[in-house]
């Protein structure tokens, strides 16, 4: 995405409004532009001028990020602006895998400045090229996880070739996971669920799983020995015993996490040696694999299980995921949030 323009534009005036005395340096005397030199910039970010002025000219992709970073400190950016220098990065990349989370709740500036609502924005102006068309037959409210915890699940099952033959077991039944059950299916493999309880095994089973195991049980670890290809976790917690379900891959089998936990993992490298084991992450996906995610549920019938809020029913909505009451997803109505706010 050619974005020179706006990265010019952006780095020319954040440099014209820091002032040499806020950057640690002396004002002197006859200068021509407000706020630093290139020269100072470059100087202070560690870089040559003539890089800076490459960069300044828009030529910003490809810069690595310990480059942004320093240029961040140079310039003075507060946390918005670093994030969206971030973004102008990823865009003259083409790849804008996520939106940098910063310290108002994720908000960047838009191209006139102002601050975005994200999610909560009942209207968007947004470039052609990071526009998706939802398919007449997914109703809007099961398309809007779709593009969270569709796609989360949707990239590695495609990557990791979940496929006639395969067989996939997807650990945890939540929101995520009842998606990535009903993804699998449709792809062709054969998928097991492996949950903590079996209270939720007759969902299961409808969305597509093949088989479904309770984790509390230790004989299922018995019986599913070197069994899978690949192991989708849903699950954001630390405390699984990883090599315990490490050990429930085939040769070759991949353990791919898409669930974050807070607090640092532990398993023994050992139980990647037995069966040539990979253990591996997921984030989400490109605008491309995306916009194929949602035409392969609209051709495979594939919606998420929705439960549709009003904004003032948010804080309960909150309460119940904590306790992990919901199926399988709450979506708030926007159409409510004028009145919440009043």
């Amino acid at each position: 995405m050619d974005n020179r323009d706006e990265v010019r534009e952006f780095l020319m005036s954040r440099r014209a409004k820091t002032s040499p005395t806020e950057a640690g340096l002396p004002a002197g005397t006859n200068r021509r532009v407000p706020g630093l030199r290139r020269s100072e910039v470059a100087m202070l970010a560690g870089v040559s001028v003539e890089y800076y002025s490459r960069l300044e000219r828009g030529a910003i992709s490809g810069a690595s990020s310990s480059v942004l970073d320093a240029i961040s400190r140079a310039l003075q950016f507060d946390d918005a602006e670093t994030a969206h220098q971030d973004l102008l990065a990823m865009n003259a990349l083409g790849r804008v895998f996520y939106a940098p989370v910063v310290g108002d709740g994720g908000r960047t500036p838009d191209r006139d400045g102002t601050v975005t609502q994200g999610g909560y924005s009942t209207h968007v102006v947004v470039d052609e090229d990071f526009v998706l068309r939802v398919p007449e037959s997914i109703p809007y409210e099961a398309a809007a996880p779709l593009l969270c915890a569709g796609i989360t699940t949707y990239s590695p099952l495609r990557h990791w070739g979940a496929a006639p033959g395969k067989k996939v077991a997807v650990v945890g039944m939540g929101g995520l996971g009842h998606l990535a059950v009903k993804l699998a299916h449709a792809m062709g493999a054969h998928v097991t669920v492996l949950s903590q309880t079996l209270g939720k095994k007759d969902d299961g089973l409808r969305f597509g799983a093949d088989d479904y195991f309770a984790t509390s049980d230790p004989q299922t670890f018995e019986t599913l020995a070197n069994t899978f290809d690949l192991i989708l976790n849903t699950v954001s917690s630390a405390e699984l015993d990883f090599d315990a379900y490490l050990s429930l891959l085939r040769l070759d089998g991949s353990f791919v996490n898409v669930g974050a936990p807070a607090e640092p993992v532990s398993f023994q490298v050992f139980t990647l040696f037995g069966n040539r084991r990979s253990f591996g992450g997921s984030g989400i996906g490109s605008i491309a694999e995306t916009q194929e995610m949602l035409d392969f549920c609209a051709e495979n019938g594939i919606a998420t299980e929705v439960e549709v809020i009003s904004a003032d029913q948010i804080n309960d909505a909150y309460e119940r995921v904590l306790r992990s009451d919901v199926r399988y997803r709450f979506v708030i109505d926007t159409t409510s949030l004028g009145g919440a706010a009043s």
